[in-house]
């Protein structure tokens, strides 16, 4: 794999329709000395954060120390960026059961302009 870049939409379905990767370092797995690696897979909800951000939710069991790892999907070679594992949500339902566990990942155009101010004032 080569470059990396990244990409977002404002429509919920875009991300929905996609198949999606994650990678964390974990301490349950070989003492985080490794990285594990979740996908493909799809979304199980995106939630409208503000005017650009986005909540992308996934069953993807992403454990202590998967935090700050990458959500992202390759294209002829080119790994492209559309969030960032931020923890964890539970939905609750009747009587306090659990209906949904999800793992939370930021994103949106919101987490696009982030990386492009980054690679401009940042750059090496």
């Amino acid at each position: 794999m080569g470059a990396v870049g990244w990409e977002a939409s404002k429509r919920n379905r875009w991300y929905m329709r996609r198949s999606w990767t994650s990678v964390g370092y974990p301490e349950f797995f070989h003492d985080a000395l490794v990285p594990a690696v979740e996908g493909p897979f799809k979304l199980q909800d995106v939630d409208r954060e503000g005017k650009d951000g986005k909540q992308l939710e996934s069953h993807v069991y992403a454990g202590h120390g998967w935090s700050g790892g990458p959500l992202f999907r390759v294209v002829d070679g080119i790994a492209y960026l559309a969030g960032v594992d931020s923890g964890s949500e539970r939905e609750g339902g009747p009587f306090g059961w659990i209906i949904r566990d999800h793992t939370v990942n930021a994103g949106g155009v919101l987490l696009g302009r982030l990386i492009t101010y980054g690679r401009k004032h940042w750059a090496p």
